[in-house]
C-alpha cells in the first residue's frame, strides 16, 4: 500500500499547541518521517521575507498552517 506521508517534507506551524501536538502524534503513526515545527523565533508569519525565507530553508512539500499566534 502506498504511504501518502512518506517522503513528504511537510512543516505544521502551531505544532506545539495542543492541536499541533496532536496532530504530529496522528502525523508520525501514518508514516510521516520529516515533520518541522518552526517556532515564532525562527519565523515572523506575518512578515513575507520571513515566509519567503521559511519556504526556502525548510523547502517543504505541504504546510498545515495551525498557528494562533504568527509573530
Amino acid at each position: 500500500m502506498n504511504n501518502f506521508w512518506e517522503n513528504r517534507r511537510i512543516v505544521v506551524t502551531g505544532g506545539q499547541g495542543f492541536l499541533g501536538r496532536y496532530l504530529l502524534e496522528r502525523l508520525q503513526s501514518r508514516g510521516a518521517s520529516t515533520v518541522m515545527t518552526p517556532g515564532i523565533d525562527e519565523f515572523d508569519l506575518r512578515k513575507l521575507p520571513d515566509i519567503q525565507r521559511m519556504y526556502n530553508e525548510l523547502n517543504p512539500d505541504i504546510v498545515i498552517h495551525l498557528a494562533a499566534v504568527v509573530g
